[in-house]
């Protein structure tokens, strides 16, 4: 089974994201060293990191947009969020449409 998960959104020092490699800290589930596991970073409008979200090159595997999304509220309007878990269910969507198409994939 294919288990997305958003790598985080945090505010380091230098005011970025913290690169998880480097740092040597998990953010649970998305850093666990497993291979049905994608971890996705926040892409911006310019499809550049976003500053907030947390990278690694070998705990975080892609990159999807994260920044003004428009999504659901709590009082049935809409509005735009930013973060790294608007991000996964972007890359949960593609992963189920590919499935749809191929599905023996691995």
């Amino acid at each position: 089974m294919l288990f997305v998960a958003a790598a985080g959104n945090s505010e380091s020092r230098t005011g970025r994201g913290l690169d998880l490699d480097r740092e040597n800290i998990g953010f649970y589930p998305a850093t666990f060293d497993l291979e049905n596991i994608l971890s996705v970073a926040a892409s911006d409008t310019r499809d550049s990191l976003a500053t907030f979200s947390q990278y690694g090159t070998t705990s975080v595997d892609l990159a999807a947009p994260g920044v003004s999304i428009l999504s659901t509220d709590l009082r049935g309007t809409y509005s735009y969020r930013n973060g790294t878990s608007m991000a996964a269910p972007h890359v949960s969507g593609a992963a189920a449409l590919l499935f749809s198409r191929v599905s023996n994939a691995t």
